[in-house]
């Protein structure tokens, strides 16, 4: 059975204020800076159907400037607010109910990008299309919304496999053509500052958000992926190339080559350094430049796409199980195994050098680490048949001290430990000039 590793802080009164610092700056230490080889998780809110969610099967996410998140789902958009969802349908005014995209602008409108080949937004209540909105009246799709963005002037900019459109004072819609006329095919767009990069088959273009005049940014030669399977920004993009091959181009770390991954449904930027990549076994967090992968979040989930809301958390949408929620990436849950099966208990943490001692209902156990990971193994000075529970922990001058109960174990420079049995339960133990003092239930 599994167990969730609890830290018990033990401060002593009668110990000095920089004795409870130190001791308070190794449980900071615990908590921030474990890479732990043994299981180990975030904390998730997990939000289904049955949770009030539109259907769980989810494409996409969004903040608005309230705070709220919005959804889109295949049956429907949904907003939640902290507590509870309400979905939108096509009852409500959408034109169909499957939403693949969404976009917040500074407004408060959501810009929802159905499965057709239309676009709408939802604003104080109410949905906006075609047939109610005059200006979206005279937008002329020829294939699914790819990609929407706001300008730092507040213009509105969507786009289509074919063509680019900018709404201006929410009067004037103004239509742009393609960076590459000859081989039109457009694939996505994103805004970085001034700087508005789009994506055809062939490379990625910037221009100032003035959409004036597009500069080729990038060659993307076998760069046929489909919108979300790619990511780019001025000084780093990133494509899947075949099924299993992603294409990394930095300019920052002169970096350009190919790894295999699994089979990526979206990729996110997290810095200059790092990419989220949302797949079908979950979502890996890998290091371009150490080409390596340092996490790998909610294994075995299909997952479609990831956002970080204003308040730090991470939301992942998944294709099949709903969307989830870390609290946050600073704070980790750790759970341990034992070779019985039974559930491991953890009464006292200890830094010892670079490791850590662990008191547990099974004894004292050892956390050792190796190339930033933590193995836990049992401490050899207290290796079978020791099998006590170890409520503390006490290190000083060589000696090693761990108590249980009314027994108490020492040893010094490695050597076998010594026992010894108090007159009631142990509550401290200190050490100065080679002599210990013991304070129990009982007595001194």
């Amino acid at each position: 059975m599994i167990h969730t590793l609890v830290q018990f802080l033990s401060i002593s009164y009668s110990g000095t204020r920089k004795a409870a610092v130190l001791q308070f700056s190794f449980f900071i230490f615990l908590l921030f800076s474990f890479s732990i080889c043994w299981s180990q998780d975030y904390r998730y809110s997990h939000y289904t159907s049955r949770e009030g969610l539109g259907n769980s099967m989810v494409y996409c996410m969004v903040q608005d400037k309230d705070g709220f998140m919005w959804f889109g789902t295949e049956t429907g958009l949904s907003r939640f607010d902290g507590t509870h969802f309400k979905t939108f349908t096509i009852a409500d005014g959408l034109p169909v109910n499957a939403v693949l995209r969404l976009y917040a602008d500074s407004k408060g409108r959501i810009w929802i990008m159905p499965f057709e080949n239309t676009i709408c937004y939802y604003y104080q209540g109410k949905i906006y299309r075609e047939d109610n909105d005059s200006l979206l009246r005279q937008i002329r799709l020829t294939d699914f919304a790819l990609g929407c963005v706001e300008t730092n002037d507040h213009e509105i900019v969507i786009l289509d496999r074919r063509k680019i459109f900018k709404i201006t004072n929410d009067t004037l819609l103004t239509e742009y053509p393609c960076p590459n006329p000859r081989t039109c095919h457009m694939t996505k767009l994103t805004k970085e500052g001034n700087r508005i990069l789009l994506q055809d088959e062939n490379g990625v273009y910037y221009s100032d958000d003035k959409l004036l005049h597009f500069q080729r940014l990038k060659e993307m030669m076998h760069a046929g992926a489909a919108e979300g399977q790619t990511l780019i920004s001025s000084n780093l993009v990133c494509f899947v190339r075949s099924f299993d091959m992603l294409h990394v181009m930095s300019d920052r770390y002169g970096l350009e080559y190919d790894v295999r991954m699994p089979s990526i449904n979206s990729i996110r930027k997290m810095n200059d350094s790092t990419i989220w990549l949302n797949t079908n076994n979950g979502t890996l967090v890998f290091d371009i430049v150490r080409k390596k992968i340092t996490e790998h979040l909610l294994a075995n989930k299909n997952i479609s796409n990831c956002f970080v809301d204003n308040e730090g958390g991470t939301w992942f949408s998944t294709l099949n199980d709903g969307v989830y929620r870390v609290h946050s990436r600073l704070v980790r849950t750790f759970e341990s195994f034992n070779n019985t099966g039974k559930k491991l208990s953890v009464f006292y943490l200890q830094k010892e050098g670079k490791d850590v001692l662990v008191g547990t209902d099974i004894g004292l156990l050892r956390m050792v680490e190796k190339e930033n990971k933590y193995t836990l193994i049992q401490d050899p000075s207290y290796s079978a048949p020791f099998g006590r529970p170890v409520n503390g922990i006490y290190i000083k001058e060589g000696y090693k001290v761990a108590y249980s109960g009314s027994h108490i174990f020492l040893s010094m420079g490695g050597k076998p430990r010594n026992h010894a049995t108090t007159f009631g339960a142990i509550k401290q133990v200190a050490i100065q000039n080679n002599r210990m003092l013991v304070a129990s239930s009982a007595c001194i």
